[in-house]
């Protein structure tokens, strides 16, 4: 399965640097994520994350 963010939600994200650790926080509600939770990402060719809680993931992603 091939998933892709949806439109509205690509301008809105906080993304990691490709050298820098990935932070605790969803990049789009800014909520925090327990060390215990494994959390949605995706990646760009050049490095750099975005992560999701599960309420945001199911928001700002969709299926292709």
């Amino acid at each position: 399965m091939k998933l892709r963010l949806k439109p509205d939600v690509a301008r809105r994200l906080v993304w990691s640097h490709p050298d820098s650790s990935i932070a605790p926080f969803c990049s789009l509600c800014q909520g925090y994520i327990p060390e215990d939770s494994i959390p949605l990402r995706m990646w760009t060719n050049e490095g750099a994350c975005v992560q999701f809680c599960d309420g945001c993931a199911s928001y700002a992603v969709e299926a292709e």
